[in-house]
């Protein structure tokens, strides 16, 4: 594309993975740079009882579509609930698979707590009820897949442990067996197993969120990326001659 052409474009990705992706498709690797979306930390911080002390509950939030991968969540939940009863499951969204994932709870006979779309004060609140938040996001059969999710990055300055699938930016928004958990795309299995590992073993949970808040605060504040990304754009326009087109910057 003429965009990836010219030498004057910069582009700016939410994560390592969009990089790489962005290089492939033959943009010059000098040009792309990374550059995390940040999170308000006034908003998103610690709340309520420690983590090791709140009941099993697994929140989920975002919208109901397939890249989201919430049909592998409620048939992991399934699994979990085998082993413990009185795990929870909150699921924060709407879209367009929404009948469909409630239908799938339906049959396995699990119960699921769907509340809809939410403000980002009620996902909050729910933040400090969590014991675990959960993202398996996956690969669209369309081929639409996660940049960096931006809730994983809030669930960790609330100070809650994330499970999540190890594909695209994902991993790069927890610190593996420190905040959070990261499995295989698309295993439900090891999901499974994260799950009921944090859950059944509230000091390992303790010690995530603990580590968690720190990372979050340090990685995605939003006013040292904010900062950050300013900076670059005056770097870029500082380089261009009078006369010539301004800098351009492409998400």
């Amino acid at each position: 594309m003429a965009l990836a052409r010219d030498e004057k474009v910069h582009f700016i990705a939410v994560s390592e993975a969009v990089r790489k992706t962005a290089i492939a498709y033959g943009i010059a690797h000098d040009r792309v740079h990374v550059r995390y979306i940040g999170i308000d930390l006034q908003q998103f911080r610690p709340g309520g009882a420690p983590v090791g002390e709140r009941a099993k509950r697994i929140l989920y939030v975002g919208r109901m579509v397939e890249k989201k991968g919430g049909q592998h969540l409620i048939a992991a939940f399934a699994a979990v609930r085998a082993r413990m009863p009185d795990a929870e499951l909150i699921m924060i969204g709407d879209g367009p698979l929404l009948a469909q994932f409630q239908a799938q709870a339906n049959s396995l006979g699990v119960p699921v707590q769907w509340m809809g779309r939410q403000p980002s004060d009620v996902v909050r609140r729910e933040f400090e009820q969590a014991s675990v938040f959960c993202l398996p996001s996956v690969t669209a059969e369309n081929g639409d897949a996660e940049g960096l999710p931006i809730v994983i990055m809030e669930a960790q300055a609330c100070g809650v442990p994330v499970v999540t699938s190890a594909r695209g930016g994902a991993t790069e928004g927890i610190v593996h067996g420190e905040t959070g958990l990261a499995f295989a795309e698309g295993d439900v299995e090891g999901l499974t197993q994260a799950l009921l590992r944090v859950l059944g073993e509230p000091g390992l949970a303790a010690r995530m969120a603990e580590a968690a808040v720190p990372f979050a605060r340090a990685r995605f504040d939003l006013q040292r990326c904010t900062a950050l990304l300013e900076s670059d754009y005056d770097s870029w326009a500082q380089r261009v001659r009078p006369g010539n087109a301004p800098v351009g910057a492409a998400a």
